[in-house]
């Protein structure tokens, strides 16, 4: 969590919240587009891709950053790994549920819950593979300068 939404007011790590979920969202709807029509076979809109990312990515970040912010989670470094992990399995879970909620078939029907598990997982290659490339770059996503 960057130093200053430590102490920032709730609102504004909402808000931050809500930001970094609608880029990323943006970002990762066309993976996510690419990899379910494949699973899946049959034809996934593009708004029903964001809206996936969107939820569980605001669903994820808050369980992972609120409960730092409120102090519950301390920040030392066999801690974040936990944490990470913890996110990790989480999301991976998160994920499915939101494309068996939200990716809609031919007639309606929702994917097989096994195969929505697939496409989660990924997507969370996908994701790791994206945050890797951006930390080997030197970019520090983290800072607000």
């Amino acid at each position: 969590m960057p130093a200053e939404l430590l102490n920032a007011p709730y609102y504004v790590v909402i808000a931050a919240i809500v930001g970094a979920s609608l880029f990323w969202s943006l970002v990762l709807a066309l993976p996510l587009k690419l990899v379910a029509e494949a699973v899946f076979r049959f034809h996934v809109r593009f708004s029903a891709a964001f809206l996936t990312m969107l939820v569980s990515w605001i669903v994820i970040t808050a369980i992972v950053l609120l409960p730092i912010r409120a102090g519950l989670i301390k920040t030392e470094a066999t801690t974040q790994i936990s944490l990470q992990l913890v996110a990790l399995v989480s999301s991976l879970l998160i994920l499915t549920f939101c494309l068996n909620g939200i990716v809609r078939g031919p007639d309606d029907q929702t994917p097989d819950f096994a195969q929505s598990g697939v496409v989660a997982a990924i997507m969370q290659v996908i994701t790791l593979l994206i945050a890797l490339a951006l930390t080997f770059s030197g970019v520090n996503i983290a800072s607000s300068h």
